[in-house]
């Protein structure tokens, strides 16, 4: 009977210690906000592949008819404002201590104020400076990709990266 008791003891005891609150090595809102922005990188490069089609597309519509360029334009400026969207969420929910992540969100929307403003220069017509705004918009988008696929590194490192930290 003893030793059915003690080990029952020791079990009790196994299990309550179990159960209390270990301290955590961040802050609870730091893991929240990294969970929250995790994701939204990823999204925003999907977001930015399906930018460089359709601008792909706005450039065989130039050939087309203006209603045919109209439609791929509308298309390529809503998408462009999904990204927007996008971004806007994640700065939101940014750790502000994550440095880099910060400065690399400011970089994004910075390149996205200029995608959308060379998006709605497009005039149709298969013009040499539409080629040229078409060429420019490509390689923007390229490269928001990489900065992109930069700021969902800082994300997963939380405050802790290295990056302006």
């Amino acid at each position: 009977m003893q030793i059915r008791q003690t080990i029952l003891s020791l079990f009790l005891i196994f299990n309550i210690a179990q159960a209390l609150p270990i301290s955590a090595t961040a802050p609870v809102t730091d893991i929240d906000k990294r969970a929250n922005t995790k994701g939204g990188g990823g999204e925003n490069i999907n977001i930015q592949k399906q930018e460089k089609q359709d601008a792909k597309a706005v450039g065989k519509a130039e050939k087309g008819t203006t209603a045919q360029f109209d439609k791929a334009k509308g298309t390529l400026l809503n998408t462009i404002d999904d990204g927007e969207k996008v971004r806007e969420k994640n700065q939101k929910n940014a750790d502000k201590n994550n440095k880099g992540l910060v400065a690399g969100l400011d970089k994004v929307q910075n390149a996205q104020e200029t995608e959308q403003k060379l998006a709605e220069s497009l005039t149709g017509g298969n013009s040499k400076s539409d080629k040229k705004t078409l060429k420019t918009l490509q390689s923007d988008f390229s490269s928001g990709i990489k900065q992109n696929e930069e700021n969902e590194k800082l994300a997963k490192q939380g405050s802790k990266g290295k990056k302006g930290n």
